[in-house]
C-alpha cells in the first residue's frame, strides 16, 4: 500500500510572525477566539491562556496618531488646546506576549534536540512507572494521506520505551480520532478522563490519587 507522508509545518516561521501586542486582554481574547487553532480551545482554557500568557505593556498600543486624527489636533494646534491633545494621545496600557515570538521561534527551530531527550528518557532504568502516551488523529485535517508529526512521534516514543526499558507494565498508546495535539486545552474534560483511566490501570499504590 501507499506509505503515509509526514505533516510537519514550519512552526518556527509561524511563531516568528505572531502578533505580540494587543490593546487589552479582551482584544487578544476576541482575536484568538475568531480564528484557528485557538478558536477550538475550551473557553475556560482560552481565557486562562490570555490571562496568564500576557504581561502588561504600557507601550503595546500607542494611540497618538489615531487620537490626533480623531480630534483634529496636530502640531499646529492652538496652545490653549495643547494640554487636551497631550492627555488624549498618551499611550494606552496594552498587553504583550509573556514569551516573545523570537524566543518561541528559537524553541521550535531547535526541536531536533528532542532526539537526545528521547535517548535520555528511554535509557535503561530511567522510567519505572506505568506510562500511557495519548495522541490525536493520525490523519492531517487538510490531507488524509498525511500523518501529523505529534501523532507520528507519539508512536515512536511508545516503541522506544517498550524496547529499551524494563518495566512490569508496557507503555500504552491511545489514539483518539477527534483530537489533535491541542487536546488538553480543547477537550480538558475528555483529557482528564483519560488521565484517570490511566491511574485506574496503575498499581494499587497509585490509585489513592483519585480520592484527592
Amino acid at each position: 500500500g501507499s506509505r503515509e507522508r509526514l505533516f510537519s509545518p514550519t512552526l518556527a516561521g509561524a511563531a516568528a510572525r505572531r502578533r505580540e501586542a494587543f490593546a487589552s486582554r479582551a482584544a487578544a481574547l476576541a482575536t484568538f477566539a475568531s480564528k484557528p487553532p485557538m478558536r477550538g480551545f475550551h473557553p475556560g482554557a482560552l481565557a486562562a491562556y490570555v490571562e496568564h500568557g500576557f504581561v502588561d505593556d504600557f507601550l503595546a498600543d500607542n494611540q497618538t496618531t489615531r487620537a490626533e486624527t480623531h480630534t483634529g489636533m496636530g502640531p499646529s494646534s492652538a496652545s490653549g488646546r495643547e494640554g487636551r491633545r497631550t492627555k488624549e494621545t498618551k499611550p494606552s496600557r496594552g498587553v504583550r506576549l509573556a514569551l516573545c515570538r523570537d524566543d518561541e521561534a528559537l524553541i521550535f527551530a531547535n526541536g531536533a534536540a528532542e532526539t537526545e531527550a528521547l535517548r535520555t528518557v528511554c535509557a535503561s532504568g530511567a522510567v519505572s512507572c506505568p506510562v500511557t502516551i495519548a495522541r490525536g488523529s493520525t490523519r492531517a485535517s487538510h490531507d488524509a494521506t498525511m500523518i501529523p508529526y505529534p501523532a507520528f512521534v507519539a508512536a515512536v516514543v511508545v516503541e522506544t520505551l517498550n524496547t529499551h526499558t524494563r518495566r512490569e507494565t508496557a507503555t500504552r498508546l491511545e489514539t483518539r480520532g477527534g483530537w489533535d495535539h491541542f487536546a488538553p486545552v480543547a477537550d480538558p474534560g475528555g483529557f482528564a478522563e483519560r488521565v484517570w483511566n490511566h491511574i485506574d490501570r496503575a498499581p494499587v499504590s497509585y490509585t489513592h490519587l483519585r480520592a484527592h
